[in-house]
């Protein structure tokens, strides 16, 4: 059973005195919302906070309880406070607050400074898209201490990353604003299933992103401006192996991590509503929480937890009214989104000038914001297939960076064979990837380039059209 607990203070809205009893909170909500240290609600409009520690008294954030910053003595740098909050969204040291003129107001909790502008170079207001079907904020900071690469490389985190992500409506989009970027939601990520499944709601901590569809199927990532391969001021590789040089270790391994099928909650143990909840609970990839409301098999309410890696659910009575309505379980493809895979047909150019060679190629399964495409290659009677990867921002990214990569069942097959032994050695050279530029014309051809000093005379040339 849910414990109760008296809010304790006394808030005047629209000429009414309210006094409030809260609960202890469990599930992140749109106006209520929990860290690995302070609780948040709005409640009149104004946010309220306690600590998870010690007393439970809930006060004012500030002396308004509304985000503002007072002027310089330059007269410089202060904004006037919003008439009212009305939704935010806590994780880490972050918290966010949508104003009611739509602005999004952008707190750390160690040093409780409000800002109302966001982006890099020029910064300016973010506002809350409109129609939305969840946003939330996310930090990967000294409390989530770093991440692990798909190789297990671990990369510790300094001043950490903070990332606002919105689900758009349609459930097949997921944006996303940093405050390093320009101030608008133009990032996308590849959702599950190559951007196929169809998200009723959408949650988010120290940069894992956790979604549910209405039929209750859900999927986590981890995936943020720097893992996904972006930021031009990191070591990123495509060479993939556990790095213990210490001059090595802060070389990321690519492509990133890929969705992750989470255990769907069985009309044995009762039924899932869409709202999620996902949290922090100390260092690494595993340190993360999943929370789904619900109802168990006797229909008592309350909410499904597990670890993210965890294989199985538990159940918690809380009693509270249920903040959504129940969902239906599905077989998973009865609401798919379009498919975006395409097919190409072309033709390859190994070597520069006039030594160059030709080759007849295809490539499949190419989509422009997901990454994980096959380059095929025919060499004399014999077929190669070789994973092509890219790092892309958006669906309408018309010039993308990645990787061709040699796997180990392209090297047992060249194993025994001069010819394909050559052409890997002409086309990797000592190396197990070679980085790509990508570039989709407007007619929908793709050409791509190894990327290399002599720009002007790749080694590596390719030129693709659609096959319809």
């Amino acid at each position: 059973m849910r414990n109760f607990i008296a809010l304790g203070l006394t808030s005047v809205f629209l000429g009414l005195s309210l006094t409030v009893a809260y609960a202890a909170q469990d599930l992140k909500t749109a106006v209520s919302s929990f860290t690995h240290e302070f609780e948040v609600s709005i409640l009149g409009g104004k946010l309220y906070y306690r600590a998870k520690e010690g007393s439970p008294k809930w006060e004012l954030l500030g002396d308004k309880g509304l985000p503002s910053a007072p002027s310089n003595f330059l007269g410089l740098g202060g904004f006037e406070a919003p008439a009212a909050v009305t939704e935010l969204s806590a994780d880490g040291d972050n918290l966010i607050a949508i104003g009611s003129d739509s602005i999004v107001y952008y707190m750390k909790w160690g040093t409780r400074k409000w800002i109302h502008t966001w982006g890099m170079p020029f910064s300016k207001h973010l506002q809350l898209p409109e129609n939305v079907r969840s946003w939330s904020i996310s930090h990967r900071g000294p409390f989530a201490g770093g991440y692990d690469d798909i190789d297990g490389n671990f990369h510790p985190v300094s001043a950490g990353v903070t990332t606002m992500y919105v689900l758009e409506e349609g459930g097949l989009s997921i944006r996303y604003a940093d405050p390093w970027l320009p101030a608008d939601f133009s990032h996308e990520i590849c959702g599950p299933l190559r951007n196929r499944f169809r998200s009723r709601a959408m949650t988010s901590s120290a940069s894992t992103v956790f979604v549910i569809s209405d039929g209750g199927e859900m999927y986590t990532r981890l995936a943020d401006f720097d893992t996904l391969g972006h930021d031009p001021f990191l070591a990123y590789s495509y060479e993939r192996r556990v790095r213990d040089i210490p001059n090595e270790r802060d070389v990321r391994t690519l492509p990133p991590e890929e969705w992750k099928h989470q255990p769907s909650i069985s009309l044995l143990q009762g039924r899932p509503t869409s709202a999620i909840t996902i949290f922090q609970t100390g260092k690494g990839n595993a340190s993360r929480e999943l929370r789904v409301e619900g109802i168990n098999a006797q229909g008592e309410r309350g909410y499904f937890a597990k670890s993210i890696n965890g294989e199985t659910w538990s159940f918690t009575q809380t009693d509270a009214e249920l903040g959504r309505s129940l969902l239906f379980a599905s077989d998973g493809g009865s609401d798919l989104g379009p498919d975006h895979d395409q097919h190409f047909s072309g033709s390859l150019k190994l070597g520069r000038l006039f030594g160059a060679k030709k080759y007849q190629i295809a490539l499949k399964d190419f989509n422009p914001l997901c990454s994980g495409a096959t380059l095929v290659i025919k060499i004399g009677s014999e077929t190669l297939e070789f994973p092509l990867h890219t790092t892309t921002a958006s669906q309408l990214a018309r010039k993308i960076k990645g990787a061709v990569t040699l796997s180990d069942e392209v090297k047992a097959k060249a194993a025994g064979n001069k010819e394909l032994q050559a052409f890997v050695s002409k086309f990797f050279g000592e190396k197990s990837f070679v980085k790509i530029k990508l570039k989709i014309a407007g007619d929908g051809s793709v050409s791509v380039r190894s990327r290399s000093l002599f720009s002007l005379f790749p080694k590596i040339q390719m030129q693709f059209s659609k096959i319809n």
